[in-house]
């Protein structure tokens, strides 16, 4: 999200969601228009918590569960084979912005 619409508490923006397993256990991730949004764990029967969790930091989006169009996203994240390093991975943290590259330390 812009730092604008992360301001707004997400106004207008329309988020989609969905639950992978993951290396970590169960993940919840979140996505938007302009791509990985928020990315959570939560232990076995605590996936509504995590998504209530994520959903507080940007309460005026709207969201809509997407598992398989979330799944690409999860799984570029969690599965090495994947992970290239001419093509990095956009991470955006709260408060600042970075790309995580593979054999490379941030």
């Amino acid at each position: 999200m812009s730092p604008g619409e992360w301001k707004n508490g997400g106004a207008g923006r329309r988020c989609a969601y969905g639950f992978h397993a993951s290396p970590f256990g169960t993940a919840i991730a979140i996505a938007s228009g302009r791509g990985l949004a928020g990315l959570a764990f939560a232990d076995p029967g605590d996936e509504q918590a995590a998504l209530a969790d994520m959903q507080r930091r940007w309460p005026r989006a709207s969201y809509v569960e997407d598992r398989d169009g979330t799944a690409a996203l999860a799984q570029r994240i969690f599965d090495t084979r994947l992970w290239r390093a001419d093509q990095p991975l956009r991470v955006v943290l709260i408060g600042t912005d970075f790309e995580v590259r593979v054999g490379r330390r941030c």
